[in-house]
């Protein structure tokens, strides 16, 4: 944003670091937004040698529901990533 941006009345501006994310992109109803999550955390990251870090996940919504049938919104999920352990064998 620019320097002199104003924010409006009600919001509130955070920061994010720069890091590093996984992106995972869903289409389809916000209802069905859970699965993908579910699918994220418990199918890709265990198998990625990834590890989340801890700080939030953000949705990037790529269309609006109000011009956009449910089946085809878009939403790309970001997965903040840490360095992965390293465990002693």
């Amino acid at each position: 944003m620019p320097q002199d941006f104003a924010m409006p009345e009600g919001l509130e501006e955070i920061r994010v670091p720069a890091q590093r994310y996984a992106v995972a992109t869903y289409t389809g109803p916000y209802a069905g937004l859970k699965g993908c999550y579910d699918w994220f955390f418990g199918s890709w990251l265990p198998a990625s040698g990834e590890e989340a870090a801890e700080a939030p996940c953000m949705e990037l919504y790529m269309n609006s529901p109000q011009e956009t049938a449910p089946q085809d919104l878009v939403t790309k999920i970001f997965m903040p990533l840490q360095p992965a352990s390293v465990t002693a064998a």
